[in-house]
């Protein structure tokens, strides 16, 4: 059976099947004059048309009391979503203090230092550490969270033909060689059944995933190199310093866009299930 096709008040094409559509009609979530096509008409026709020789309302479908009309969430995400966000927001200021940390230190190589200023700068730079620790750490289990609930609401969309179950979720970060792709993979399949479960293979714009992806994997290359640096002179303790700061930077831009990606994701799930108008 070919998809259906209308013009939403946007101006954007929704694709839904037919089943879907006499249901959006029954539920007084389009109207008559909304336009619509499908594979074999040489024209955009109205919907009245398309339902011209049936009851305009089906008197035993009442419309949706909240406003939502074909999908519902598995479990409602808005506290794992809200808990995310602010610890994301949590790291990043600790991020931007770890890198004016890594500033002062660098700034301080640079001069004729005393001991004192030494186990200060130490001291200092200790702390910052196991705060940063800690903190992500916590970022770690609010994301995985809110990972894993919006993947187990986009299979309760009714998609076909979901590829990745909701523990990959965070399975897909832990299996070696695997997770250099396979989270990303199960991202971008909850974006695009986010945004159209009808349709989702045909959903595009996931441009926002892949920088998550990209600057996750430059995360961990930089990580890596830092854990390998040794520390054992001024020399070392500075260059481990400046790529220190450059990961500072890239964990900045990481966290912006993780705040995006969360934000983004939870707003097509909930433009679904009637939430947001």
């Amino acid at each position: 059976m070919s998809l259906i096709y209308v013009v939403v008040g946007d101006g954007e094409q929704k694709p839904y099947s037919e089943e879907a559509f006499r249901l959006l009609w029954q539920q007084r979530r389009l109207t008559a004059d909304a336009l619509y096509w499908r594979d074999g008409m040489a024209d955009w026709k109205t919907v009245g048309d398309f339902f011209a020789s049936e009851p305009a309302i089906d008197p035993a479908v009442p419309p949706p009391l909240d406003g939502a009309g074909l999908f519902r969430y598995v479990k409602d995400p808005r506290a794992v979503t809200l808990f995310a966000i602010t610890m994301v927001w949590v790291l990043l200021c600790t991020e931007v203090v770890s890198l004016l940390s890594d500033f002062n230190q660098l700034a301080l190589l640079n001069s004729d230092f005393s001991d004192a200023q030494a186990t200060a700068n130490d001291t200092r730079q200790q702390f910052v550490g196991i705060a940063y620790l800690v903190v992500s750490l916590v970022s770690a289990v609010g994301f995985l969270r809110w990972f894993y609930r919006a993947s187990v609401n986009s299979r309760g969309f009714n998609a076909r033909g979901m590829q990745y179950a909701a523990g990959w979720t965070i399975g897909g970060f832990f299996v070696p060689f695997l997770n250099l792709v396979r989270p990303f993979q199960v991202m971008k399949e909850i974006w695009q059944v986010s945004g159209n479960p009808l349709a989702w293979r045909k959903e595009t714009g996931a441009v926002l995933v892949g920088w998550w992806w990209g600057l996750w994997l430059v995360g961990n290359v930089l990580g890596q190199i830092i854990m390998r640096m040794p520390s054992d002179s001024l020399e070392s303790l500075h260059s481990m310093t400046v790529v220190s700061i450059v990961s500072g930077f890239q964990g900045i831009a990481q966290h912006v866009v993780v705040l995006l990606l969360i934000k983004q994701i939870a707003d097509r799930q909930a433009r679904l299930v009637g939430d947001l108008v």
